[in-house]
């Protein structure tokens, strides 16, 4: 059953996420995207690091800074998200769910905007 509203879009982007707030960059890779949310690929260590114990699964999730390079023309994209789930898919390999922490950030306009001309 499909729990987000809007298109999700199949992608393989390259991006970086980080806690809000500080700590390391997490090299990631975008796996889809949709008007309400994305779906991101790491490591183990990195999963450890942008949902450590993946105890931030409550009501309002912790937050993280996403950079997505998206745009024909390289253009870099940083939206801030919510983590909303943390599923292991592999022995090194996680998928972290997102949903955007705030509707009206213009690089998610941009983002929504690169989804509807492009999907």
């Amino acid at each position: 059953m499909e729990r987000r509203g809007g298109i999700r879009v199949v992608v393989d982007l390259p991006g970086e996420a980080l806690p809000a707030g500080g700590g390391d960059a997490v090299p990631v890779r975008v796996r889809d995207l949709s008007e309400g949310g994305a779906q991101i690929q790491c490591t183990a260590r990195g999963s450890e690091c942008l949902a450590p114990g993946a105890n931030c699964l409550n009501d309002s999730g912790r937050l993280l800074e996403l950079e997505l390079i998206c745009c024909p023309d390289q253009t870099s994209l940083n939206i801030r998200c919510r983590v909303v789930f943390v599923r292991r898919i592999a022995r090194d390999e996680y998928r972290i769910g997102l949903r955007y922490a705030d509707p009206l950030q213009a690089d998610l306009l941009a983002l929504k905007q690169f989804i509807r001309s492009h999907y």
